[in-house]
């Protein structure tokens, strides 16, 4: 049996709910309408890093 899963946000420093309204379903499919920034791909690998490890700290722009 394959076991579902469930996209989460970040909320506070390590605290993680699950995404009930759908927020990044809906950034991801409708990205002019999204207040997502745009990043560069070593900021997009330390985020991956942080969620992969559920660790956060702070992005610096490169």
């Amino acid at each position: 049996m394959k076991e579902a899963r469930t996209d989460e946000l970040l909320v506070d420093v390590d605290e993680w709910v699950a995404d009930t309204r759908g927020v990044l379903d809906h950034a991801i499919r409708f990205l002019l309408e999204s207040d997502l920034e745009e990043i560069s791909e070593d900021a997009a690998h330390d985020v991956f890093q942080m969620a992969a490890t559920r660790t956060y700290g702070p992005l610096h722009r490169r």
